[in-house]
């Protein structure tokens, strides 16, 4: 990545707002200082952390707030030899006082954010706007406009700073793609693991996931709603609201949403007694079951409704 200022905007507090946020905010919020190194293993941290946990969404390293905004300043004042502006004194004697370069550290981080935001974008594939593009790149170059003001002689630093965040977030996304990546090889070979397992014999169904591996079923929602002409004999999965118990407590009828299910034979599936022995009406329940049928069912609006009929495998709450 060669320049920051081909990079994006994220949104963040304008300075004024901040610093009144940090004049109210606890003591043990400010930071000690950092080497430029330790801050960005620090925000490499925050950034994989917030990666396992997002979703596809971008980090935003100003979650952490004045951690950050602290770190940064600090880190332009030793590092880089930035003096923008002198560290406020707070009047209150609970509140510390700010440190140097706060408030260009506080632009700072924006611009981070929006670096980060724009690496997202290029690597999802998704097409952008020319306007939109624009409008982040205006952006980012509006955060260093505000970082570097009234301090226009170290616009060098700053723009030293984030190209080198830039260069660092641009590994760091490639790291959290492959941690992903990993993951889910970890999950698929334990899925694997334990659907062998099962079928052997070695392992027990425990639990509805288990019967799910075992029978190679899938979700049935969809079938309680609109269910097939002819039943395909396969394995769903089915959960719903018990509305009634029919047949001496071997069928089961389950509801979810407007849709409906008849769970037959139900004493011919694992784990029976324990199950109907905490079974309430009007309680959610699982189960997993063979597409056998289908039957008509009279609501309790007189409405007749076709629904399908699952033979019970497994049952849990």
């Amino acid at each position: 990545m060669t320049g920051v200022f081909l990079l994006s905007m994220a949104a963040t507090a304008n300075a004024q707002e901040g610093l009144d946020k940090y004049m109210q905010a606890a003591p043990q919020q400010q930071t000690e200082a950092m080497t430029k190194d330790e801050l960005f293993q620090s925000l490499k941290l925050q950034y994989l952390t917030q990666s396992r946990r997002a979703s596809g969404n971008p980090p935003q390293l100003s979650l952490a707030g004045n951690k950050n905004i602290n770190a940064i300043a600090y880190v332009f004042s030793n590092d880089y030899s930035v003096h923008c502006d002198k560290a406020r004194v707070s009047p209150y004697p609970t509140v510390p006082s700010f440190p140097e370069n706060y408030h260009l550290a506080q632009q700072v981080l924006g611009a981070a954010d929006a670096i980060i935001e724009m690496q997202y974008e290029q690597d999802s594939g998704r097409p952008t706007s020319p306007l939109a593009s624009n409008q982040r790149r205006q952006g980012l170059i509006n955060y260093v406009r505000n970082a570097t003001f009234p301090c226009k002689q170290y616009a060098g630093q700053v723009k030293q700073f984030l190209d080198e965040f830039a260069s660092e977030s641009e590994k760091w996304k490639q790291a959290s793609v492959e941690n992903a990546q990993l993951s889910q090889k970890q999950r698929s070979d334990s899925i694997a693991e334990r659907s062998a397992a099962l079928r052997s014999g070695q392992a027990e169904i425990q639990n509805v996931g288990d019967a799910t591996l075992f029978y190679n079923a899938t979700t049935g929602l969809s079938l309680m709603m609109n269910p097939k002409v002819k039943p395909d004999e396969k394995y769903y999965v089915i959960q719903g609201l018990l509305e009634k118990i029919e047949d001496g407590g071997d069928t089961l009828l389950a509801k979810f949403g407007d849709g409906y299910a008849r769970i037959v034979h139900v004493s011919a599936s694992k784990q029976h007694q324990g199950f109907m022995d905490s079974l309430r009406v009007g309680r959610n329940f699982n189960a997993v079951g063979r597409y056998v049928d289908n039957a008509e069912y009279m609501t309790v609006m007189g409405a007749s409704k076709t629904v399908p009929v699952f033979e019970a495998a497994y049952l849990s709450q």
